[in-house]
């Protein structure tokens, strides 16, 4: 068995490793570029309880504060916005996807989401 000789750290060694590193970094940054993007978090309308936006038990997670909004449906209780919504969204999605549908009614209040759109009276 052959040993290989012990490298020391010499200041020329020291500079070849540090020239390694930006493509080692570039191919990290390539290999994570590849990933398939995290979804993010949601709370998608059900209409269980009623037709109040602000009514946890509609929501599949609690009514949306710092996650997405999700509306595909248009179930017998149609989300309904009639006064300031009591949590905010990151955002508010309606209708997501090919021949996906969904419906909100606005009687009164404001819809802000977490990214500042607003949409109101």
């Amino acid at each position: 068995m052959q040993l290989q000789p012990k490298l020391k750290n010499t200041p020329a060694r020291c500079k070849a490793l540090r020239r390694l590193t930006p493509p080692k970094a570039a191919l990290l940054a390539l290999v994570l570029a590849a990933l398939p993007a995290i979804s993010q978090a949601q709370s998608t309308w059900t209409g269980t309880t009623s037709t109040d936006w602000n009514t946890a038990g509609n929501w599949s997670s609690g009514v949306p504060n710092g996650v997405d909004a999700q509306i595909n449906s248009i179930p017998a209780n149609i989300c309904t916005v009639s006064a300031n919504i009591s949590a905010n969204p990151n955002d508010i999605i309606i209708g997501n996807g090919a021949g996906v549908s969904g419906q909100v009614n606005q009687s009164a209040g404001l819809l802000q989401t977490g990214l500042t759109n607003n949409v109101g009276n």
